[in-house]
């Protein structure tokens, strides 16, 4: 089991206009040890408050088709025997940077269970 108190790290989200594909990184420890393809998403919601306002996985369906959040694009983490995810991915949502600010984006254990959950604020990479 999981205790999301010990859950911490970061997630960066960058843009790609030539691509118009987010450049999801992430460093996470304290998740689940030696886990393959647990997910990580940006959500419709933009509060961590609440559960029943996260909301689904959020992308444009007018634009991209199915939900890109998956693991059959690449939406996923892999864990060591400590339980630190260390990674990233691509994908078009179909929504640019400024759409994306301000959503939650949530880490699932393996079971999907949502374990992690922070609001994707505006700043620079560093």
């Amino acid at each position: 089991s999981i205790d999301p108190i010990d859950i911490s790290g970061k997630i960066v989200v960058e843009f790609d206009e030539s691509t118009d594909e987010i450049i999801y990184s992430f460093n996470v420890k304290g998740l689940e040890s030696k886990v393959t393809g647990a997910g990580t998403h940006i959500h419709a919601g933009t509060t961590c408050d609440d559960a029943d306002l996260v909301g689904g996985h959020y992308w444009d369906a007018g634009v991209v088709g199915p939900d890109p959040w998956t693991a059959e694009y690449g939406a996923v983490y892999s864990t060591n025997k400590k339980g630190r995810a260390v990674g990233s991915f691509k994908l078009n949502s179909g929504y640019g940077y400024s759409d994306n600010v301000g959503h939650a984006v949530v880490v699932h254990a393996s079971d999907g269970t949502r374990v992690a959950c922070g609001v994707l604020e505006e700043g620079l990479v560093n």
